[in-house]
């Protein structure tokens, strides 16, 4: 029997979609409705075999199950006995969690990073340095005419953002939908997205700046002489440039793909630069929930969205140095919090291994390879399914999005955890 049947706003991804329904039956959802298949897996496995449910503690190297004071007591013990320590993870957590960690990275005199640091981080640097105009999705839908996924497999990262604002939708002066808009899809390989699309790119890996640099001296006025840039014919090229110039309402969504590689800072400061000459609406796209959510926190707090240092009581940004994966590699931390993250299956095997050696807490929901790794796991509930989070949609709009299940007994939010430590270290 169907206790209820609700209606909520999906904490997913960063998409947030606000028409999804679940019927529950014995704190369980049994059925959703208006989901994207990676949400449903996940609200209808919230309790599966890797659940974390209690607290773990590394003895004679082996996780065995503790009560949640000495857990608390042996993560700020780990913490404070080190004399380098990060915290990092988050963009998958409601903004309360960034706001206790970085009240206890600065006790700790630590580093704290997102998973920003490795995706579209400083996006928002880059928007602000030139001044980039947002627009709600909601506007999207009603005048955008051409849509541009550059590096962005949305079919895997926001699986309705098309069909819920920017491709088929028929609004406001777009009352024909998909037949009134332009679809291109830029990458360096076919994606399911381009299914979609009416025109396709395929640049070579790592040359995305090479055809933004051309894209920019056609809109200066400069020849280009080059028969081929960036693996397309320089047909392709002044087509897509003929293409950008005569649309009147453009956004470009950006995503994981258009920084991978050496040159992703680089890139995104050559197409905020494109987007403020030809007057286009910049949006990333990543595959995290709250990524931007815990870019408004961190720049709130400590006036830089990632990659920040407290070391010597000073507020420090370089992303260059107090990176994650840039400590990692220069052997500069000795411990670490993981807040709902999983960075050892996103870094590169060399810095794994550097990780491994290295003391680590970690809150989270679910076991991953991370907590498999950790001298201590402390359970959480989710955010967003078993508390209420706050959290921020990828254009910008504050969400708060309440809890549809009750966590398992004892298991207390990730904020608070983070609270108690904070204590702790206090005494």
């Amino acid at each position: 029997m169907v206790d209820k049947k609700v209606r909520f706003i999906c904490g997913g991804c960063s998409l947030l979609c606000n028409d999804v329904e679940f019927n529950i039956e014995n704190n369980k959802i049994t059925d959703t409705f208006n989901c994207c298949g990676r949400a449903d897996i996940n609200y209808k496995n919230t309790d599966t075999p890797n659940r974390i449910k209690t607290p773990f503690i590394k003895k004679n190297g082996s996780l065995e199950p503790a009560n949640l004071d000495d857990a608390l007591k042996k993560s700020a013990e780990i913490l404070l006995n080190a004399k380098n320590p990060i915290i990092y993870g988050f963009t998958n957590s409601g903004c309360e969690e960034m706001f206790e960690g970085v009240i206890l990275a600065k006790k700790l005199n630590a580093y704290i990073d997102t998973q920003q640091s490795v995706c579209l981080g400083i996006f928002n640097k880059k928007r602000k340095e030139y001044k980039l105009k947002m627009m709600k999705l909601e506007k999207v839908k009603d005048y955008v005419d051409l849509i541009v996924f550059w590096g962005s497999n949305v079919s895997d990262l926001h699986l309705r953002l098309a069909s819920k604002y920017v491709v088929f939708p028929r609004s406001g002066i777009i009352q024909s939908g998909k037949e009134s808009r332009t679809v291109v899809c830029i990458d360096i390989r076919p994606t399911p997205t381009e299914k979609i699309s009416d025109i396709s790119y395929y640049v070579e890996p790592q040359k995305d700046k090479e055809l933004l640099k051309a894209l920019i001296k056609l809109h200066d006025g400069e020849r280009l002489t080059d028969e081929k840039i960036a693996g397309l014919p320089l047909k392709s090229v002044k087509d897509f440039y003929e293409l950008l110039n005569g649309s009147k309402h453009k956004i470009i969504f950006i995503g994981p793909g258009f920084t991978a590689g050496g040159d992703e800072f680089e890139s995104l400061d050559l197409i905020a630069q494109l987007a403020k000459k030809m007057g286009i609406i910049l949006m990333p796209t990543t595959s995290d929930a709250n990524t931007f959510g815990c870019d408004f926190i961190m720049r709130s707090m400590t006036r830089y969205p990632f990659a920040v240092s407290f070391k010597d009581n000073k507020t420090s940004f370089n992303d260059n140095e107090f990176s994650l994966a840039k400590l990692l590699k220069e052997n500069s931390i000795d411990a670490a919090l993981i807040v709902n993250a999983d960075p050892m299956s996103r870094l590169p095997f060399r810095l794994v291994k550097k990780m491994a050696k290295i003391p680590m807490v970690v809150i989270d929901h679910h076991k991953t390879l991370t907590s498999d790794l950790a001298q201590v796991i402390l359970p959480m509930s989710m955010p967003g399914v078993e508390c209420s989070r706050t959290f921020i949609r990828l254009d910008g709009v504050i969400t708060i999005i309440d809890k549809v299940l009750e966590p398992p007994k004892g298991v207390l939010t990730g904020s608070d955890i983070i609270n108690k430590i904070n204590k702790l270290i206090d005494k």
